[in-house]
């Protein structure tokens, strides 16, 4: 199994990413074959567990990123812009030739409503996919 870091260190400029040995073989297929009819992919990274997505996708202008994240935030000028308002890690640099090809999109912010600030809770909400679900959890 390969690490997160592993994982998106070894994406590509064009957009490929290298994931021999960690995807099953009929979805490499599928995408060898998309990618022989001219087909679109959409390739979605759901990273489970320590991901920090304020330093992934990074508020470096945002007085509030700056304010709380004093000891470990990214720099504006260490960052890859993407626009006025957000960049991108300085480790991420691979991916900002396929943002600036327009082959890359971003959903940035995304949560649920009514949040109890419960890691276990929003864990089960995430993988279930059912906001109903947090009470029978039992966490928090």
């Amino acid at each position: 199994m390969k690490s997160r870091r592993r994982f998106l260190t070894q994406c590509t400029v064009g957009g490929a990413i290298s994931l021999a040995g960690s995807v099953p073989r009929t979805f490499s297929q599928m995408a060898a074959q998309a990618r022989s009819e001219r087909e679109h992919i959409l390739v979605v990274l759901f990273l489970d567990g320590g991901n920090d997505g304020l330093n992934t996708i990074v508020p470096a202008n945002d007085p509030l990123y700056r304010q709380h994240r004093r000891e470990c935030r990214i720099q504006a000028a260490d960052a890859i812009p993407l626009n006025d308002d957000l960049y991108l890690h300085p480790s991420l640099r691979n991916l900002a030739a396929t943002w600036e090809d327009n082959r890359l999109a971003i959903v940035h912010g995304v949560g649920y409503p009514n949040h109890n600030q419960s890691h276990f809770v929003s864990t089960a909400v995430w993988h279930s996919g059912d906001v109903k679900a947090q009470p029978q959890y039992g966490y928090g």
